[in-house]
């Protein structure tokens, strides 16, 4: 272990007041002392050092996890959960595996700043805009209806309704990618404009829809809490996944109008009207 500079203060006085040859002893064992005790921390170091590196840009997890994208995940993202299960047979569970399966390497591809990929998690985001289906006049904005797969049935009333834990972890998800592409430095080309546009508008249908007075008001109530405003193990006052999913659905919008990408592309034509 290396000495502390109080230790190294004591000992060069200490040897200020003896011999001249018990000093060089001294000064000679302190110097040996630190040699070894500084080869040692680079021998401890090497293993975490080396562990770093694996997790770095570059590094082998990543060529790792870019390797069973390309080799199978995509294609199963694409096929078993877009295509088969959203699409076909209109289980919105689907959106759920999705982020739960895809967001941490969409977090790695945006740190690294791999625009190619997270345009390439942006297309399959695309393909799930298609199975939004329109509002009503009471209820505007489009949405992800649950039509069938194996969890929505009518005992737990989940046929023919919108799930919201589903849609809004896949919109925290797609708002992720919108971000990305439109904060990673550069100038967005055509396709990455139309898709933090779309993005941007499903992101705001469904805000305006799940963003009431009231539910805000919660927001902010649980925001402000304290330990001791909780009583009678009341879980009132507790953030739950749907506003912390809402919550970081709002952050990724405000980066995305922070990142200086133009007004028309944020908010775009609207296809529906439901902004003022």
């Amino acid at each position: 272990m290396l000495l502390r500079d109080d230790i190294i203060l004591r000992r060069i006085a200490l040897a200020s007041g003896i011999s001249m040859k018990t000093s060089l002893h001294v000064l000679c064992l302190y110097c040996a002392m630190t040699a070894v005790a500084f080869i040692s921390l680079i021998l401890i170091n090497e293993p975490a050092a080396a562990a770093d590196a694996n997790f770095a840009c570059g590094g082998i997890v990543e060529a790792e996890v870019w390797e069973a994208w390309d080799g199978n995940f995509r294609d199963y993202l694409r096929q078993s959960q877009l295509e088969a299960r959203l699409l076909k047979q209109g289980d919105v569970y689907a959106l759920y595996d999705i982020q739960t399966y895809t967001h941490n390497m969409v977090s790695m591809a945006s740190r690294c700043n791999r625009t190619n990929r997270l345009k390439e998690v942006a297309g399959l985001i695309r393909i799930a805009y298609g199975a939004l289906e329109p509002g009503t006049q009471s209820s505007p904005g489009r949405r992800w209806v649950c039509r069938g797969g194996s969890i929505c049935n009518d005992k737990n009333r989940l046929l023919n309704q919108e799930v919201m834990l589903d849609s809004v972890q896949f919109l925290a998800f797609a708002a992720r990618v919108a971000n990305a592409l439109a904060s990673s430095g550069r100038k967005p080309d055509e396709e990455e404009k139309a898709f933090i546009r779309d993005t941007g508008q499903v992101l705001i249908e469904h805000l305006l829809r799940w963003g009431s007075d009231s539910a805000i008001s919660s927001m902010r109530q649980a925001t402000g809490a304290k330990p001791e405003d909780v009583t009678n193990g009341s879980s009132k006052l507790f953030f739950t996944d749907k506003p912390l999913w809402m919550i970081t659905m709002y952050a990724e919008l405000a980066g995305i109008i922070q990142s200086g990408v133009s007004k028309d592309v944020i908010w775009g034509r609207p296809k529906q009207k439901v902004l003022v």
